[in-house]
């Protein structure tokens, strides 16, 4: 799971910047000082992800909730962190059902 986690995430995050998905780091900053994408291309990369998770796994993942919205801004401050985001939102949801 954790492989195609990174697959589709990096993946948007490639579609976004016109890039290769094997080009893109877990350092790739996303959000704040240097960031790589400007604020509508951060709200598309959040739309793409949504959609995916659905696709992929068949859950609803919802940015708005409480506990995502705490956090938001250190988990997309970079590709790596968040890969690890959606690892757990996806882990945690799965567990649920």
């Amino acid at each position: 799971m954790a492989d195609r986690i990174d697959k589709m995430v990096r993946g948007a995050v490639a579609e976004i910047l016109g890039d290769d998905p094997a080009r893109i780091p877990d350092e790739t900053v996303l959000t704040g000082f240097n960031a790589e994408l400007k604020s509508r291309e951060l709200v598309v990369l959040m739309l793409e992800i949504e959609d995916r998770v659905v696709q992929e796994f068949g859950i609803e993942f919802d940015w708005n909730a409480d506990s995502i919205a705490q956090d938001t801004r250190i988990r997309m401050r970079t590709v790596g962190s968040l890969i690890k985001f959606v690892n757990e939102r996806v882990k945690s949801a799965v567990k649920g059902t």
